[in-house]
């Protein structure tokens, strides 16, 4: 987003960037629900749950590193810095 604010586009990324971070929240509840109980779910309940996560989740993921421009970048230092 830094690069957005030196183009005066930075209100409306923010705009979008919070909503690709937070139009997914009732999907990582459910995910969320999955991993605390995976005894409670089958595999055609669970299947659902994990499509959303690869379809709806992922998908916002990516259109939010893409408005914050230095993703990659902290992407890098994290697994540089990540234990092992």
């Amino acid at each position: 987003m830094a690069q957005a604010k030196e183009n005066n586009n930075y209100d409306a990324d923010r705009e979008k960037f919070v909503f690709h971070m937070t139009d997914w929240q009732e999907s990582m509840d459910l995910l969320n629900q999955l991993f605390r109980n995976p005894d409670k779910y089958d595999q055609d309940q669970a299947n659902p749950i994990l499509q959303e996560l690869f379809y709806h989740v992922l998908p916002h993921l990516n259109a939010a590193a893409e408005i914050y421009d230095d993703a990659g970048e902290l992407y890098k230092m994290y697994n540089k810095h990540r234990p092992k």
